[in-house]
């Protein structure tokens, strides 16, 4: 148990890989859990005074985050899980709900940046619900171009509801990616303007968010829960088609 500590309640600066597993972290003053790569598996990660769990990922070496509750944490950015991944990542089967940021990405903040090693990402059966940010309620993903190797995303499978943004065009899933795929998720019922926010410029191929459930299966009332190329001639074309009905 780690639990009312003034800062963090367990950090690792180190580059050794530390698994961090079957641990109740609450109420600390700083992050959850900080760490630069390793696994986090059923953990208990709540009402802490900054991210549930906060990575900054070094050189090659994977994370890992699967079967956690994530609950209550309050941050400016990222409250239940803020991550910025060089390479490969797994953040599976989590339940992240009612975390709070004051800026963006209540349920999960998701940076990608372009390195020499093989990068993949997968967020898969993950619940995120209950959530509130200024954009990005639920999850907020980016990926920093470079000349390296593209950060390639999968978002599959994941239960995206109930979460809450307060900016006037706000979003329940906010990505910025040119290699990003969202299928098989269930992503509706959000108090956002938009379910989901495209901000990725035309030049890439366009995003894959085939066999979603929107929560409807009027295809003109999907059409105005998506931003992207026919709300901004700038902005990436979004594939939504087909949908789970």
């Amino acid at each position: 148990v780690f639990t009312h500590n003034t800062g963090t309640g367990i950090q690792n600066n180190d580059r050794m890989a530390l698994t961090i597993t079957s641990s109740t972290i609450s109420y600390n003053g700083g992050n959850g859990i900080t760490t630069n790569h390793g696994a986090i598996t059923n953990n208990t990660i709540t009402y802490n005074s900054n991210s549930g769990i906060k990575v900054y990922q070094n050189g090659g070496q994977p994370i890992t985050v699967q079967n956690n509750i994530i609950v209550g944490n309050t941050a400016s950015t990222g409250a239940g899980i803020n991550i910025h991944t060089y390479c490969t990542n797994t953040i599976s089967n989590n339940i992240i709900s009612h975390n709070t940021a004051t800026g963006n990405g209540g349920g999960i903040y998701h940076s990608g940046i372009g390195n020499s090693c093989f990068q993949t990402g997968l967020f898969s059966n993950n619940t995120v619900t209950g959530n509130s940010a200024g954009n990005g309620a639920g999850i907020y993903h980016t990926v920093v171009e470079n000349n390296y190797n593209p950060h390639a995303i999968t978002f599959e499978n994941n239960t995206i509801t109930q979460n809450s943004s307060s900016d006037p065009e706000s979003a329940s899933v906010w990505i910025k990616s040119p290699y990003a795929t969202l299928n098989n998720n269930n992503i509706f019922a959000n108090d956002t303007t938009y379910e989901l926010y495209d901000y990725q410029g035309i030049g890439a191929a366009d995003l894959d968010i085939q066999n979603n459930w929107w929560g409807t299966t009027d295809q003109a009332t999907i059409q105005t829960k998506i931003y992207d190329w026919t709300d901004d001639g700038t902005k990436q074309v979004v594939d939504y088609t087909p949908f789970l009905t």
